[in-house]
């Protein structure tokens, strides 16, 4: 990105000096909060879809047994 320098990216606090075993139980958290997070993501995708496919369904329900009249 343009706009991001070192000092940009060296201000970004990061932990340093942890054990391997604070490693792995921070990594473990940070998958866990992905995990969740693209969980979460799935679902509102779904439900998105829903909402979107709801007119035209309310739209057959209505309309759908209507035949016009052709003369």
């Amino acid at each position: 990105m343009k706009k991001i320098g070192g000092d940009i990216v060296r201000s970004i606090p990061f932990p340093t000096g942890l054990s391997p075993v604070q490693q792995e139980a921070t990594a473990t958290r940070v998958r866990s909060a992905l995990t969740v997070t693209l969980r979460g993501s799935s679902t509102a995708m779904r439900q998105l879809d829903t909402i979107k496919a709801l007119p035209g369904a309310l739209l057959r329900e209505v309309f759908g047994n209507f035949t016009l009249l052709r003369s």
